[in-house]
């Protein structure tokens, strides 16, 4: 399967997610990393280090400027949509792995796919990614691989991709890991409405609820129990999607949730 179309010879190699992470966590000033970046990357869009602006746009996110990297992200998968992390740390030969490892992935910020790279640092397998929209054009140009692994996760900008994976999947020729049409149906609440019957298991209530219902709730027009079936105050509240904490809260009665719906400004 011819790849040309979407990656160009590079002179420097993809430093990746994991390696970039574990500076970010360990303390290391990113900044003059992305101004090297940077310079690698040029000035004109079509001959522009890929790897390198890739690589920024992880270095963006890393640094709370997420709506910066993902206009980065969305600019360099323009022109290119695969991308070949550093087997076993950068010591590894890649014509040699025991395995090629094709990683599907989506737009999006870094909760938007399953971090792959995190789990295959040390392995001997090649890993190359791909980055795939809804038409899907990006099927006719996948390199040769041993197992396919769909690391889009779920989330409500992935389902339409989810969805038609799923069907173009179906039949695929190598194994694949991670069905598509299972990742799209595990979203919090309907992992709620899976698990809550199984023997053995506590499951929390958890459902989807609109923001004028919450408001209603806020000014006492209606009880939480009305809404959860089962319980009441207090309850943990989080955005549609959202992950790290953020936007999570825990609201013992209807005046913390009238304050929490102040700030917050989604709609579910």
């Amino acid at each position: 399967m011819k790849t040309d179309v979407f990656i160009q010879p590079l002179a420097h190699p993809l430093i990746g997610l994991a390696s970039l992470m574990r500076m970010a966590f360990s303390g290391v000033d990113l900044a003059p990393l992305g101004t090297q970046l940077i310079a690698r990357a040029g000035t004109e869009p079509r001959t522009a280090d890929a790897n390198a602006l890739l690589d920024l746009s992880i270095v963006l996110q890393l640094r709370g400027e997420r709506e910066l990297a993902l206009e980065m992200q969305s600019l360099v998968l323009l022109n290119q949509r695969l991308y070949a992390p550093p087997m076993q740390r950068g010591l590894g030969d890649r014509g040699r792995a025991a395995i090629r490892l094709l990683a599907v992935m989506g737009a999006g910020d870094l909760m938007a796919n399953s971090p792959i790279e995190f789990l295959l640092e040390d392995a001997d397998v090649a890993l190359d990614i791909v980055y795939v929209t809804d038409e899907l054009d990006a099927f006719r140009h996948f390199p040769e691989h041993d197992v396919l692994f769909v690391a889009v996760a779920e989330n409500e900008q992935n389902i339409p991709l989810l969805n038609k994976l799923s069907d173009a999947l179906a039949a695929w020729p190598r194994p694949v890991v991670n069905d598509p049409a299972r990742i799209a149906r595990l979203s919090r609440d309907h992992n709620c409405a899976l698990l809550k019957e199984v023997t053995g298991v506590d499951m929390p209530v958890t459902v989807r609820v609109g923001r004028s219902v919450l408001e209603q709730v806020s000014r006492g027009e209606r009880s939480f129990a009305t809404v959860l079936g089962d319980g009441d105050f207090p309850v943990i509240v989080r955005p549609v999607d959202s992950h790290a904490g953020h936007g999570l809260d825990r609201l013992a009665d209807a005046a913390a949730l009238a304050e929490y719906l102040s700030s917050a400004t989604q709609s579910e």
